[in-house]
């Protein structure tokens, strides 16, 4: 408010002040009631209450000694302002919000006078907010209407990919379903092929062993004929001819009547008896039971199976350390034995995977066959297990993950390892597994009787010697994975028939860690461990990727069950008796 005021002349105000009450002012005229005002604009009605609110400022200053008489002039100026927002009120609704809007500002102007001079630029500041703010609104409106319809475009589009990815899923399950009748088909052709070339060998062979007892006839016919020749001769010259036995004995023999079918050659006369030669013997062990083998080292034994010995070794030439495999030397003349070691040797040598155990080199030296392999130095998963007891729920998940990714080896070459066993995985020293020996890809036509601690993880159908596919890898994976978490095998039985009996009823075994095994682990092992193959997952590869869904979820593997799942809890018929 500004301090400057507006002094009055004494004369004329104290001349003012006396004769007011006397003397009221002039009246007004009223205004022509004829023609209605026009209705002002927005602006020009404030700018006109800002100079009324001027004018009434400067009339309160000069007039603050007639208070009374000012209020009573107030008074009356709101009665006519009264009377004619009556008056206004029938002509227009303009007119009526207007002249509402003149009595509140003359009520703002007349107490802005005494607070503030500012409340113009307020209210300009006010009014700018207020634009501001409407502007926010109708861009927050169409921001909102704009993310309304991209939502419901999203979720078309979001619809669409899961229709199609509805539609891939049909058309890779029936990949699938054809991929497993073809590779049925190519199994039974080879075997069948297989069988065509055995039988063809076996045509062969008596082929040529026909052939040979030919030609033996013909030789012996044709010197009979020669004999029969030198005997007419030697008549018609009339003198006596001397046969050897056995010149006589083939003509005894072309006189006879023939019979079907090639005859033997008659026995050959005895000849001046001659040494009999040396048989050919095997070599025979050395002192200490370590072969001797050209360009390795040979240093302790490591293990050994009925076919082949097992030693630790030094490859002179690479200078490193090997695992070697020597046949046994009572079998160099078994010549089963013999095709069955470098079977197994060219088998092994085809696999190259960082979690199986890699062939280096095939020989034979004399008569003692070997091939060398990568050297493990470590424990088998058994000992792990068996010394610090069950492991880490991730370690275990990673062990078993990391074996079957070896095992798709043999899923592609569309054969079963079939007798995979916590002794038959090697940790080397970084605790990475690897897999060693072939399993029953290895065995040929020789046969070994399962013990009981391999076949807890025998599939039922690799126990009863039926069909086996890559669905029995998978049962002896769910079986590791159980053995790696709690430490005990799958089926608490002694003998191959007993756990072959329990395994065939399927996973009931789980009940007894319900409380111990998170969900997700439990449905895994259940579905791996059914008793019968269709039942479980397609392929090694496809519970490898199980797995690998379920170890990558940490919340999930945290979960744990409050009970077992009911689809895993056994009969009464099938608990055990305590």
């Amino acid at each position: 408010m500004s301090t400057h005021r507006d002094t009055p002349d004494p004369a004329s105000s104290s001349g003012t002040a006396l004769e007011s009450p006397v003397e009221p002012p002039a009246p007004v005229p009223p205004r022509q009631p004829a023609a209605a005002p026009a209705p002002a604009s927005e602006d020009q009605v404030l700018s006109s209450l800002e100079q009324r609110a001027a004018a009434c400022a400067k009339a309160a200053e000069a007039r603050r000694l007639a208070a009374s008489e000012a209020g009573k002039a107030l008074e009356r100026l709101e009665r006519e302002l009264a009377a004619r927002e009556k008056q206004a009120a029938d002509s227009d609704s303009d007119l009526e919000r207007l002249s509402e809007e003149s009595a509140v500002a003359a009520e703002r102007a007349a107490e802005e006078a005494e607070l503030s001079e500012d409340a113009g630029a307020k209210a300009e500041d006010l009014a700018a907010e207020a634009l501001a703010a409407r502007a926010a609104a109708q861009r927050a409106e169409a921001a909102a209407e704009a993310a309304f319809k991209e939502a419901g475009g999203a979720e078309e589009q979001a619809e669409r990919r899961r229709q199609e990815a509805e539609a891939a899923e049909a058309r890779a399950s029936a990949a699938r379903k054809s991929s497993e009748e073809l590779a049925e088909a190519i199994s039974q052709l080879r075997a069948r092929l297989a069988s065509a070339e055995e039988e063809v060998e076996n045509t062969a062979a008596a082929a040529r062993r026909t052939e040979e007892r030919a030609a033996s006839a013909r030789k012996a016919a044709d010197e009979a004929r020669a004999a029969e020749e030198r005997r007419r001769k030697a008549a018609a010259a009339s003198r006596p001819v001397e046969l050897s036995a056995e010149e006589a004995a083939r003509m005894m023999a072309s006189r006879r009547k023939p019979q079907d079918g090639p005859q033997a050659p008659p026995p050959a006369a005895k000849k001046p008896a001659r040494a009999a030669p040396r048989a050919k013997q095997s070599p025979a062990p050395p002192a200490d039971g370590r072969p001797r083998l050209s360009g390795y080292e040979i240093f302790e034994r490591l293990g050994s199976d009925s076919l082949s010995l097992l030693h630790r070794a030094r490859q002179s030439k690479m200078n490193r350390t090997v695992a070697l495999r020597v046949l046994r030397p009572e079998r160099v003349d078994d010549r089963a034995a013999v095709e069955q070691f470098q079977h197994e040797a060219r088998l092994a040598g085809h696999f190259d995977h960082p979690n199986i155990v890699r062939v280096h080199e095939m020989g034979c030296d004399g008569k003692l066959h070997y091939y060398s392999m990568e050297f493990v130095q470590g424990i088998s998963l058994d000992s792990a297990v068996r010394g610090a007891g069950a492991l880490e729920l991730k370690r275990s998940c990673d062990l078993v993950r990391d074996v079957a990714s070896g095992l798709v080896e043999w899923e592609r070459r569309n054969l079963t390892y079939g007798e995979l066993c916590p002794p038959r995985v090697l940790l080397d020293g970084n605790g990475t597994p690897k897999i060693r020996g072939l399993g029953l890809a290895a065995r040929g036509k020789l046969t070994v009787r399962p013990t009981s601690g391999t076949a807890n993880f025998m599939a039922p159908e690799v126990l009863a010697g039926s069909k086996t596919t890559a669905r029995a890898d998978v049962y002896s994976l769910g079986a590791l994975l159980f053995f790696l978490l709690t430490g005990e095998t799958p089926h608490d039985e002694a003998g191959a028939e007993k756990i072959l009996r329990s395994a065939r009823r399927g996973p009931g075994f789980l009940y007894r860690f319900g409380n111990l095994l998170p969900r997700p682990i439990t449905g895994l092992l259940g579905k791996a461990l059914q008793g019968r193959p269709d039942q479980r997952h397609r392929g090694v590869g496809a519970f490898a990727e199980a797995l690998e869904v379920i170890a990558s979820g940490s919340a999930l593997m945290q979960q744990t069950p409050d009970r077992a799942p009911r689809t895993f809890r056994p009969t009464h018929r099938f608990r055990r008796k305590r």
